[in-house]
């Protein structure tokens, strides 16, 4: 698969389940929320390369995407916040934007077997088609 660059067709379809979040009305389409069902090979090969990425990529401690319990959009507000702080107040306040994705692409290109996976990775993104599954069709 990997010297291929290519996923197999089963990994390309998934069905979306909508789960009951457990509060508000059950006949209320915003109570609940949409799970992805994917192939289980698909998951075991992301978990895989997961591990592998996470070993070489560290996260800082400023991070808040992607890091379990820490949401992105407490980073937002708090960007926001600190620029009407800025304004109100007429500091100077700056935020230097460095390039994550080069740093990270090139540790990733010095371990050189990771590129291949990174490639898989995105390769399972190409092509997707999803299903609703709903009550009547249960």
């Amino acid at each position: 698969m990997l010297a291929e660059s290519q996923t197999p067709e089963v990994w390309q379809i998934s069905t979306t389940a909508p789960v009951w979040e457990g509060k508000g009305d059950c006949a209320d389409c915003s109570s609940y929320r949409p799970i992805r069902l994917l192939c289980h090979t698909m998951k075991i090969f992301e978990r895989i390369l997961d591990s592998r990425l996470r070993a070489i990529v560290s996260t800082t401690a400023n991070q808040c995407g992607f890091v379990k319990d820490c949401g992105a959009i407490d980073a937002i507000h708090a960007t926001h916040s600190l620029k009407d702080i800025g304004r109100k107040t007429a500091l100077f306040i700056s935020h230097s934007s460095i390039s994550r994705k080069r740093s990270i692409a090139s540790r990733v290109n010095s371990y050189g077997y990771l590129c291949e996976s990174m490639e898989s990775l995105r390769n399972t993104c190409v092509g997707l088609r999803c299903c609703t599954r709903s009550r009547q069709a249960l």
